[in-house]
């Protein structure tokens, strides 16, 4: 297990499973938390940008096998660099030319390049990597489990993978369901999507893995949030005493989506309910919220951070991220603080607490550092 950074503060701050990578104002990059799954690494560059998704299946000293976290970052020039990424039974490589404005992680990786096409790569066992439409005119993507999503500057929406008329899944059709200029935003999940349409309300598609519809709320919306990350053993089975073997499981969970409505209201729907029904808080106009694979943060108006499943509120923050069982976040001081489970270094402090509900500063930014900015 690695300690977090001790040096120059953050720019940017991803989370997967059990790890963390952060970009330092100098533009270096160091990761920390399970080194089985995302060995520590300081890279000296000019990054701005970093993302984790999944990695290749990988064995602890136990001999307990679940997924390891790759990672992708981008500098700035807008050229591409990844790491430790996974080998899978189908893969797209990541590309090794080309430069990008915006970097999405997950289950697999997608970019926006610099001149409005898309590019994704890792696992593409439904297509989900390589069918990307040849367009020339994205302005953002969502990778989903499976499934990709994308939006146009004329507000067409478009879905790839997962999307054949398959009745026991129930897949979305993007030809029958999202041929028409209408979309704001659109987010995926597994085997399904929901986006914000031009009048503000939501619209869903597809079915997920259980065969469940999405159902969205009414109302008029500004943002949307998603989750694909599949529930494996990083969450579930580290630690495991019960001595049932262990083995790869992607559960394919339907984690569902958030959104935030033109008042601030925050609504979730389509995901387990004992990750969107214990989250409260006070009512406050909402300003940003992230879904994780076993947790919902907000914040809301005044800095506070309110969790489902987790005790700690931390007043003053401006940005969160979610690994599988922790949060990190930056406060309007410029700190980054951490919380949640601990056991596999990821709270980045130096200790390995299995979990803490105490917000925790992960290092020392250095004299006159902050962090502006966060990213899941």
């Amino acid at each position: 297990e690695s300690d977090g950074p001790s040096f120059e503060g953050f720019v940017d701050l991803g989370a997967y499973n059990d790890d963390t990578c952060a970009v330092h104002t100098n533009g270096s990059i160091t990761c920390w938390g399970d080194d089985n799954t995302l060995p520590f690494i300081y890279k000296e560059g000019d990054y701005v940008e970093v993302e984790l998704g999944m990695g290749s299946p990988v064995s602890d000293s136990n001999g307990d096998e679940y997924r390891d976290s790759g990672a992708c970052a981008l500098d700035d020039d807008g050229v591409l660099e990844c790491w430790n990424l996974g080998t899978f039974s189908t893969t797209k490589s990541a590309p090794t030319s080309g430069t990008f404005t915006s970097l999405s992680g997950g289950q697999h990786f997608c970019a926006v390049s610099s001149t409005s096409t898309i590019e994704c790569w890792g696992p593409d066992n439904q297509g989900e990597s390589s069918d990307v439409p040849t367009w020339t005119n994205f302005s953002s993507v969502s990778p989903g489990y499976g499934l990709t999503c994308a939006v146009t500057t004329d507000k067409h929406a478009e879905c790839w993978g997962v999307t054949s008329a398959d009745i026991s899944a129930a897949h979305i059709d993007p030809a029958a369901s999202l041929d028409e200029e209408k979309y704001l935003d659109i987010g995926a999940s597994t085997r399904r999507a929901c986006a914000i349409l031009i009048d503000r309300s939501i619209e869903c598609y597809g079915r997920g893995h259980f065969g469940a519809p999405a159902t969205p709320p009414a109302g008029f919306f500004k943002s949307i949030e998603s989750n694909a990350e599949t529930i494996n053993q990083n969450a579930l089975h580290k630690g495991d005493t019960s001595g049932v073997p262990q083995s790869i499981i992607q559960s394919k969970a339907d984690i569902g989506f958030c959104a935030i409505s033109t008042d601030g209201n925050l609504s979730c729907w389509g995901g387990p309910d004992n990750i969107f029904s214990t989250i409260s808080y006070d009512g406050r106009p909402v300003t940003d919220v992230k879904v994780g694979a076993a947790h919902v943060c907000v914040i809301d108006d005044l800095g506070e951070i309110w969790c489902s499943n987790q005790d700690t509120r931390e007043i003053g923050a401006e940005k969160i991220s979610l690994g599988s069982l922790f949060t990190c976040a930056i406060l309007d001081d410029g700190n980054v603080k951490c919380w949640g489970a601990g056991g596999y270094g990821q709270l980045g402090d130096g200790t390995n607490y299995y979990s803490s509900n105490t917000a925790t500063q992960t290092a020392s930014l250095g004299a006159g550092q902050t962090a502006v900015a966060i990213s899941p």
